[in-house]
């Protein structure tokens, strides 16, 4: 589903087999059987997570897509934490691959208006173009008063 691009599916069928890793191991005594299914719940996340994240991505929602990346990825990480293996959290694939995805986003997202006003300020700055740098400065001020 993934590869066609169903994003609601993906989500859909991993947060059913999340839920059945869960249930199988609230309801076993046998560590082997709550293993069995509970060593592909790093996998299962990070494709969870994709598949939201692409949603998010597909709204051009980024801040709500690299959220939900570092929630994944954390989700990851406590899963290891919480396991009798949590050395395998430094070597996870899954987590990698999560914390890749989070720098290309960051690094694509279009600038919020005052990260664009920011940047010009400094470049103000070291021009010393310092009235322009005090206008910006002020509009800077301004917009973060808004949005308050």
């Amino acid at each position: 589903m993934f590869q066609i691009n169903d994003f609601a599916g993906v989500v859909r069928d991993t947060q059913r087999n999340l839920d059945l890793f869960t249930f199988v191991t609230e309801h076993t005594d046998r560590e082997e059987l709550s293993w069995s299914l509970q060593q592909f719940r790093p996998y299962v996340l990070m494709m969870h997570t994709r598949a939201k994240a692409s949603i998010f991505l597909g709204q051009e929602k980024f801040s709500e897509a690299m959220a939900e990346i570092e929630r994944g990825r954390d989700a990851i990480a406590d899963f290891f934490q919480r396991s009798n293996f949590p050395e395998l959290a430094s070597k996870s694939a899954e987590i990698a691959f999560l914390e890749e995805w989070l720098e290309e986003v960051k690094a694509k997202r279009p600038l919020s208006k005052l990260e664009v006003m920011q940047r010009e300020m400094e470049a103000a700055v070291a021009k010393e173009l310092y009235e322009r740098a005090a206008e910006l400065r002020d509009a800077i001020k301004l917009l973060k008063a808004q949005k308050r």
